[in-house]
């Protein structure tokens, strides 16, 4: 059987930087105000396509 595992890790990546980077057009999770997210690493390959954010000012 064959795996596509590393395929799937390169996706993740590729989402995961859309998500907290952004794009022109969008602010990604790191540029919008109100928003923190944590754990927060640069090199993405130390993550998980799982985000833990929190928001400033929840009432």
């Amino acid at each position: 059987m064959k795996t596509n595992g590393p395929q799937i890790g390169l996706h993740e990546r590729a989402l995961m930087s859309r998500m907290l980077n952004g794009s022109d057009a969008i602010p990604g999770l790191r540029r919008m105000e109100g928003v923190k997210v944590f754990l927060d690493y640069e090199e993405l390959s130390k993550w998980d396509l799982i985000v833990s954010i929190g928001f400033d000012n929840l009432v």
